[in-house]
């Protein structure tokens, strides 16, 4: 820059230079150097002034710095802030894949591990719940890297869970090696495998029942973002798990409900017609130590159709209590099965046929299909005194249309019989959207007419 002001091609120039002081100390100057240049531009004279600029530079080194960090932390909170939307994302879809299980307390746990896993790092995932009944605390459900682990169940009385429950406070911890003694006792696995935790209050209500917890074996795994989640992701396990329990309580109904029912078919028919065996047989005895007249071949007869009746009830009752295999083998599998284990052993002559192929079928109208079928063939067997009875299916449109003929005795459709259960099967066909017609005349046996929309 001083040569070209020595050329002529510049007056002056300023520039910022580091000065090295005697003591070793830096300052920084400002140096501006000018010429003064005579009529034919020649140099005459030139000077050059020195500002002290330290100061300056040392408060643009500082603002620079501030600049970066706050940039840093402008792009820490963005990325923050984005992965905070991504967990709520995956927040709302683990608690709708909780909810979309089956209700069952197994799959439930397993889809809340699963959940745990979109949401925050997840070494290890434990849900312990208190019992009330036996004042303990059981681990129900523990995995870690090397998968599903069996659970421990110790007292409540000094537990950790039953500290946690009276502190009603989600516990972080970013690393077990300061954490206090009291809490280590409860983590799980290795100090190689824990580094770092969360513990959240799994509620019924307003009280708590038990611990979510998630473990990494990385310090400082968690933010405060993720204790938020998994307090917000825990409220959904409680629900999932008390409407688990109440399904369950429901399922334990339903079969001690379904057990009163064949115990009452078992008393109404078998345990009767027996009852009525047994006694004709001992009359028939009194009479032939009587010596009264005895048609022994009227009496075989009437025996011999009170067995078949009884026989025919308890395989009614033995198909009954079988597994249903529906799910597994479709509606025209399983009404055949029907008719093979039950009408043909007891000598009613049946038919199955089936026009075209079947489109698909709501499980819900399949389920109904079947089971409104079966009660008109139970109706056939127990009333009507069938010899034969007729199911056909047909396909219309996309739409099914099934009909189940027998050759009993019939009825009039006005005056129903309690037993007979035609109010459950219009039941089960308006809540299936089946369309259903029952055609019946004493003397000329029944027809059940269904039509289920594909």
């Amino acid at each position: 820059l001083f040569q070209q002001v020595l050329d002529g091609s510049r007056d002056f120039f300023q520039s910022e230079d580091r000065y090295l002081r005697k003591d070793g100390s830096v300052v920084w100057g400002l140096r501006t150097v000018a010429a003064l240049r005579n009529p034919d531009g020649s140099i005459r004279n030139t000077f050059g002034i020195v500002s002290d600029v330290t100061e300056r530079k040392r408060q643009e080194a500082e603002l620079r710095r501030y600049s970066e960090q706050m940039e840093e932390l402008v792009t820490a909170r963005t990325a923050e802030l984005e992965r905070g939307q991504e967990q709520l994302v995956t927040l709302n879809r683990a608690s709708q894949a909780i909810n979309a299980v089956a209700l069952e307390r197994e799959q439930l746990f397993v889809a809340v591990r699963a959940a745990v896993a979109w949401l925050m790092p997840a070494d290890f995932v434990a849900i312990s719940l208190v019992d009330d009944e036996r004042q303990e605390v059981e681990d129900v459900f523990l995995t870690g890297p090397h998968g599903r682990q069996p659970g421990r169940r110790t007292p409540l009385a000094g537990s950790f869970v039953a500290a946690m429950l009276a502190r009603d406070l989600t516990l972080k911890v970013d690393d077990f090696a300061t954490a206090p003694a009291a809490f280590k006792g409860h983590w799980f696995g290795s100090e190689q495998d824990t580094r770092s935790g969360l513990a959240v209050i799994l509620r019924r209500g307003q009280q708590g029942v038990g611990l979510l917890t998630v473990q990494s074996s990385e310090p400082n795994a968690y933010t405060a973002n993720d204790r938020s989640i998994l307090e917000s992701f825990a409220a959904h396990v409680s629900i999932a798990m008390e409407n688990a329990d109440l399904h369950r309580q429901a399922q334990r109904g339903a079969v001690l409900e379904e057990r009163q029912r064949l115990a009452r078919d078992l008393h109404d028919s078998v345990t009767q017609t027996l009852y009525s065996m047994a006694l004709l047989t001992h009359g028939w005895g009194l009479q032939a130590r009587n010596g009264a007249p005895l048609d022994p071949q009227a009496s075989f007869t009437q025996l011999e159709g009170m067995s078949v009746d009884a026989l025919k009830e308890m395989r009614l009752l033995i198909h009954e209590l079988r597994p249903p295999v529906l799910a597994e083998v479709g509606l025209v599998a399983a009404l055949r099965q029907r008719l093979e284990s039950v009408e043909q052993r007891a000598s009613i002559k049946t038919t199955l046929t089936v026009e075209g192929e079947l489109p698909p079928l709501s499980p819900a109208a399949v389920e109904a299909a079947y089971y409104i079928v079966q009660e008109a063939l139970n109706n056939a067997l127990r009333h009507a005194q069938a010899t034969a009875t007729d199911i056909r299916i047909r396909t219309d449109n996309g739409a099914v249309h099934l009909t189940a003929c027998d050759n009993g005795v019939g009825f009039d459709p006005a005056q129903l019989s309690p037993g007979m259960g035609l109010t459950t099967m219009r039941e089960r066909a308006a809540a299936a959207g089946i369309l259903l017609r029952i055609d019946s005349t004493p003397g000329c046996g029944t027809t059940i007419s269904l039509s289920i929309a594909s």
